[in-house]
């Protein structure tokens, strides 16, 4: 198995990705990470994963209906907008 340490690095990195909303963030959604960080959190349970967890739950709620108002199509360009 993956170690958890490496485990954290991802979660952070992905989070990072989602919080620019790049390419690489395209299948990822704060729930999926929030999960992880939460697997990780339990296998290492320091103040590390502590606090991604908490900024990962804030990023969430903050995030809670931002779809609706992103265009379809709208390739994460920020500018457009359905409503």
């Amino acid at each position: 198995t993956v170690r958890p340490e490496l485990r954290l690095a991802m979660v952070a990195s992905r989070f990072a990705e989602l919080l620019k909303e790049t390419a690489y963030s395209a299948n990822t959604t704060y729930d999926d990470l929030y999960d992880l960080a939460m697997q990780v959190r339990r296998e290492l349970p320091n103040d590390q994963t502590r606090e991604l967890v908490e900024l990962i739950s804030r990023a969430r709620t903050l995030n809670y209906g931002n779809d609706y108002w992103r265009a379809e199509g709208d390739d994460r360009d920020g500018g457009n907008y359905k409503r």
